[in-house]
């Protein structure tokens, strides 16, 4: 998405932002505001409303909500994993509302580090499913997810980029503005220092001898 608005921009087109700190949501309701909003809003308009919406009864309400995010995961592909990955979220969704009623609740403090710890790990675990080739597959990766050669490779290989990821989007959530507008003020030899930096650690740290194909191309 990133790269797709930079291309864009090159062109002198400015493209609407796809992601906004997504990770760093409290709840699953905040994830899909700031999760592929292209997507979200046009499920919206397009599954949700027409279905009714929240203009129903309660039950049809949390109802409409899982088809929607079924609907979603048959979007992805027809497979049980995708409709898995989309009924785990709309089943978050339906026990927040039925918790949190207040549609722009943002807890502040600890409970804000647990909320957005658990939102991410939740986001995680049904992204098994969305992985997976099948609910074989998502069953073997979640029994071994925590075996010392995944945690080897998570601690020697990962933990770097993670960090930096985590740097940018806490920047871009601080600054309210994208990390590469930070840059826009700059010299060209400091910007281009940057970009050779980020070259370098994406080279370094990007598997070796396996392709690596944007997984959005099979949609």
């Amino acid at each position: 998405s990133d790269i797709a608005r930079g291309c864009a921009k090159m062109l002198g087109i400015e493209l609407m932002e796809n992601f906004r700190c997504p990770y760093f949501s409290a709840s699953i309701r905040d994830y899909w505001s700031r999760w592929h909003i292209s997507l979200s809003r046009w499920l919206r308009d397009y599954v949700y409303i027409p279905l009714g919406g929240s203009r129903v009864s309660k039950p049809r309400h949390y109802m409409n909500i899982m088809l929607t995010f079924m609907i979603s995961g048959l979007w992805h592909g027809a497979n049980w994993t995708y409709i898995l990955w989309g009924t785990m979220h709309g089943a978050a969704q339906i026990v927040e509302k039925l918790f949190i009623p207040q549609k722009n609740y943002q807890p502040h403090g600890l409970r804000r580090v647990f909320s957005v710890f658990f939102t991410f790990v939740y986001c995680m675990l049904s992204r098994v499913f969305y992985r997976a080739e099948n609910i074989t597959e998502a069953w073997y990766i979640f029994q071994n997810m925590w075996s010392l050669t995944s945690t080897a490779y998570f601690n020697k290989v990962l933990i770097v980029p993670i960090v930096i990821l985590f740097i940018c989007e806490y920047l871009s959530l601080r600054l309210s503005c994208d990390v590469v507008d930070i840059f826009n003020g700059r010299s060209v030899i400091a910007r281009w220092c940057a970009y050779l930096v980020i070259g370098l650690f994406i080279v370094f740290y990007s598997p070796k001898g396996i392709a690596n194909d944007f997984v959005y191309f099979q949609f």
